[in-house]
């Protein structure tokens, strides 16, 4: 899909800041990588300076990337710069309401464009119609034109939600998996419906005719992956020099959330986090679930029914 609604052809070249194990990757580099034939260069982990000079200095002639950190190469004039080859220029829309703030423009020239990644079953790719509530997704058949034939990809929809009154995003289509991957699903929705719809595990709403991604407290947003943080709650408190152990989550412009973990340590035991990411990797935990910090905490706060407080964690300190 990425060929066809961008135009790519074996002499573009990919500039992808994001591993391509994950929906974005896939989407922005792998894909059309194996597909299309283009060029594919890599940058992970994200560094604004490497990037900077990887863009002026590649060839590179798609890319995107986070807004915040678009707005800023279109602020510092990065985009614009005689060195820069870009033809498409893309704002990924990862994390619940990130394209709201968003407000600076891609030039008319640069083919602007935004990609939604919806869970780990797809991601969306539309142009850029310089809509004033950014981060929106289309309602319904999402269709691609080319050589005046109209494939259909995709169509999304609400479903009803895991819990009363909560709606959930739903897609189907040829490229959408028959089943999610139970050891991946953020929820129950391993399943399709009668009229065979797959819950991305997102909860929405709809807004002026468009669907847009709310945040669930229950989940983590953490650069194009949606994780259960009850599934890093586990994966922590199974690490045995710990009493007791959750995930919380601070906001970060690049990646959406960054993970780290509350933990309640054996006063018995050393305690470290490159200890904890052994333990993970030994278990070949993803790497886009370790934390990226530890905090040492006296208990972690629960409500009378056992729900962890999350908001609360930072409030020891």
């Amino acid at each position: 899909m990425t060929v066809m609604a961008l135009s790519l052809d074996r002499h573009d070249v990919i500039l992808n800041p994001y591993p391509l194990t994950g929906p974005i990757g896939i989407t922005l580099g792998l894909a059309p990588w194996l597909i299309g034939g283009t060029a594919l260069a890599l940058h992970d982990p994200f560094d604004h300076a490497v990037f900077v000079q990887q863009i002026l200095t590649t060839g590179a002639t798609v890319t995107a990337l986070p807004g915040t950190v678009l707005d800023r190469l279109l602020e510092d004039g990065i985009v614009t710069d005689p060195q820069c080859a870009l033809r498409h220029v893309g704002r990924v829309c990862a994390a619940p309401n990130l394209g709201d703030r968003l407000a600076v423009e891609a030039p008319a020239d640069r083919g602007g464009f935004e990609l939604y990644p919806l869970g780990d079953l797809a991601c969306l790719i539309e142009g850029d119609s310089k809509r004033l509530g950014r981060g929106t997704l289309p309602s319904g058949v999402f269709q691609i034109a080319d050589h005046g034939e109209v494939t259909a990809f995709l169509e999304t929809a609400l479903v009803a939600g895991p819990e009363p009154d909560t709606k959930d995003i739903a897609v189907r289509g040829p490229l959408i998996p028959k089943v999610r991957a139970a050891e991946d699903a953020t929820r129950d929705t391993g399943a399709r419906d009668a009229r065979n719809f797959i819950a991305t595990g997102l909860r929405g709403e709809m807004r002026n005719g468009r669907l847009a991604v709310i945040r669930d407290p229950d989940l983590v947003y953490h650069g194009g992956f949606t994780i259960a943080a009850s599934e890093l709650d586990g994966l922590y408190q199974a690490f045995p020099r710990f009493l007791d152990a959750a995930c919380f989550v601070l906001p970060d412009p690049v990646m959406g959330d960054r993970i780290f973990a509350a933990v309640v340590p054996d006063p018995s035991m050393p305690v470290s986090l490159a200890a904890l990411r052994d333990f993970l990797n030994e278990r070949s935990v993803a790497s886009y679930k370790l934390p990226d910090k530890l905090l040492i905490v006296r208990t972690i706060p629960r409500d009378a029914g056992g729900r962890i407080l999350r908001d609360q964690i930072l409030k020891q300190i």
